[in-house]
This record gives structure tokens, sequence and C-alpha cells, in this order.
């Protein structure tokens, strides 16, 4: 039973919109045709679109991927990494297949606290991935937990983990950063919790210049 005075967050019909721009933007940079989904924090639908040509398919992929990245506070493709998850498999069996563990849903947080999640399918799954994250742009502040991608190049503000750089440096070791290090757009958080101020999204990344 829910508190009386206490309501669940939810992304508003105006950051869904920019959500939605952002993610159509980048969608019109690549030859495949999306379906991109919003979400709230239970896996509701709030916004829907499907671009003309998307498979239809994506049509419940990408509300899977939301839904799953909601329900678990990070990117749905990890949720796919190191084997199956006992708690992640009953959940989603429970709730008859309605998450899909799959690269290109990601959170959306409003400071600390997560509002919803965006899910995207009809292309790659890196240029799923691509599409969900669009929307982030310079002073965004994001939210970065143990195993997901980084999504955009920035300066961490608070905390400190461990970050895979192998696909940018190509150095073998993850590296251990703190407040003030910067962290990469493509690279992998190993363990800790940070908030990063985006200094560049999109193709002005480091990963996105050396594709």
């Amino acid at each position: 039973m829910q508190k009386e005075g206490i309501e669940m967050s939810v992304i508003d019909l105006s950051m869904a919109q920019k959500i939605f721009e952002g993610a159509q933007k980048k969608s019109s940079e690549l030859s495949a045709n999306f379906c991109i989904s919003i979400v709230d924090p239970r896996g509701d639908l709030i916004m829907f679109v499907r671009e003309d040509g998307a498979p239809w398919r994506s049509v419940f992929i990408s509300q899977g991927k939301a839904a799953a990245s909601a329900a678990f506070m990070q990117s749905s493709g990890k949720l796919a990494e190191g084997g199956p998850n006992p708690i992640h498999q009953g959940l989603m069996s429970m709730l008859g297949g309605r998450m899909i563990p799959g690269q290109g849903g990601l959170p959306v947080y409003d400071g600390e606290t997560i509002v919803g999640a965006v899910g995207v399918s009809g292309g790659t799954p890196q240029e799923d991935e691509e599409v969900a994250a669009s929307e982030l742009k310079v002073g965004d502040r994001i939210r970065i937990r143990p195993g997901d991608n980084v999504a955009a190049d920035g300066k961490i503000l608070s905390g400190q983990g461990s970050i895979n750089q192998a696909n940018i440096t190509g150095e073998s070791l993850p590296v251990d950063k703190g407040t003030g290090d910067e962290v990469f757009a493509g690279t992998i958080n190993l363990n800790g919790v940070q908030e990063v101020d985006v200094t560049s999204a999109g193709e002005d990344t480091t990963f996105g210049r050396v594709r």
C-alpha cells in the first residue's frame, strides 16, 4: 500500500519530448529505422515512436529494453552479461517476459532519483544504445553504476571506481578513477558509483571520434 503523500517520481512529458528529439536526431544520422520507447520507473509506457520502416518486432523489443533498464536501474545490455542472474530471470518470468535484457536501454535520472528509462531497437546493439543515449548534452549530470557502459565523456564530480578503458586506450588493466578525473564514452565502470558532469556527447566524444 502506498503511503499517503508519497508519489513515484516519473518522467514528465517535457523531459520525454527532449529525449525523443535527441534520439530522432541521432537516428537520422544512421541507416537503420528505429522504435523508441520511454517508460516510467515501473516500466509503464509514457511515449513511443515507430519510424517508417522499423521492424515490427522492434515495437516490443524497445519497450522490453526500457522496462528492464527501469526495473534494475542500469543499462539493459548489462543484464545480459556474466550469465543468467536468478533474480533478474525470476522477475522477468513473473512479468511474462515483459523485460528484455539487451543493449539499447538506459535509465533516466532526475538528480539522484530514477524517473524512468528509454529503450531503442531497430539497428545493431551499439546503434540502439547510441540512439538511447543521444539526449545527453554538455552540462548534464549522469550517474554511473557498477557494470554501466559510460554514455558520454565527462568529469567525475563525486564517487570513485575502476574503469575498463581498453577500447579507448588499449590498456589491459582497469584504471582507478575519482573526483576530478575524466571518464570516456564507451568504457565500462567495473565498480563504484560516480556522479559525472558531461563534457562531450554523441559523435563529439572520444569514442565517437576514434571509431
